[in-house]
């Protein structure tokens, strides 16, 4: 048994990744073979540039738990280990791998197009590495009576980020099912969130196109507003191609002299504008004839 560990400590050599072909699954689904050879582990080694998180369970990568059980601080290339590499214990850390609480690393990788890593994201504490063979962080396992070490080694939270089962587990989790939930039920509770997401940024952006429309139509004329606001919800192009026109028309009428014994009633401008516009002798009988629109 090691000595114990308190905050601050380095673990020197900690084996990171060993040699070999392993099956997994990325962040996004998709099924990959990574090729841990001597080749990735020199990209790893050349791509690490600064200290680099020691987590639990991949937390800061699938969460926003970013507390630290320490830090990686520099990795190599060991011809017998694979990828291996010093870590500076935080108190955390200190108190988890001397409680046996977690033994193993598991690490993040980004993946070159050959599926070979070829970048170290971060580093974790776990009890079930993807990784088979990978040597304990620091103790060494409690001793059980022979033929009963219960350690399974399996896809747990993985090298890259998401074993399958891992991942129905923490789908389950978010969606708030139960732990025996089927794969169908996670299904429709996926489809039915994205259907309710879906209605949701349906009605946003119909209450931003609403919005907008009744600013394109406020210094609008009153009997022109309703018509110009639906044709602006149907088409905007439309609608624009209407109000430069009836500005057009707007400006013109604004410019002309009417020299009509009586003034029509025109088609943009409003009753009480002509009425202004009108000499003082003619404003009588062009009120007793609109009197209703003037009212």
């Amino acid at each position: 048994m090691n000595k114990e560990l308190k905050a601050g400590d380095v673990i020197p050599n900690v084996q990171i990744t060993p040699y070999g072909d392993y099956d997994n699954v990325t962040a996004s689904g998709r099924k990959v073979t990574q090729h841990c050879d001597k080749q990735a582990f020199e990209n790893i080694v050349n791509a690490f540039d600064k200290e680099l998180i020691v987590d639990v369970d991949h937390q800061s990568e699938l969460t926003d738990n970013t507390e630290a059980a320490g830090w990686l601080t520099s990795v190599k290339v060991d011809e017998e280990k694979g990828l291996v590499g010093d870590i500076k214990v935080s108190e955390l850390g200190a108190k988890l791998l001397n409680g046996l609480n977690y033994r193993f690393g598991s690490p993040a990788f980004l993946l070159d197009e050959d599926d070979r890593p070829m970048k170290l994201t971060s580093f974790a504490l776990t009890n079930r590495p993807a990784l088979t063979d990978i040597a304990p962080v620091y103790n060494s396992a409690p001793k059980t009576e022979e033929g009963q070490d219960k350690l399974i080694i399996s896809g747990d939270t993985p090298s890259i980020l998401n074993s399958e089962d891992t991942m129905k587990e923490e789908l389950i989790k978010m969606l708030g099912l139960p732990e025996d939930a089927t794969d169908e039920m996670v299904k429709d509770c996926i489809q039915k969130t994205v259907n309710t997401l879906a209605d949701i940024r349906k009605a946003e952006e119909e209450k931003a196109l609403n919005a907008e429309a009744d600013a394109f139509v406020k210094d609008l004329p009153d009997d022109l507003k309703d018509s110009i606001r639906n044709s602006y919800l149907k088409d905007k192009d439309v609608a624009t191609e209407i109000v430069n026109a009836v500005k057009d028309k707007l400006a013109l009428a604004s410019q002309t002299v009417l020299n009509k014994a009586e003034a029509e009633k025109p088609t943009i401008t409003s009753a009480w504008e002509t009425y202004n516009s009108l000499p003082q002798d003619q404003k009588l009988a062009f009120a007793k004839k609109h009197k209703d629109e003037l009212n």
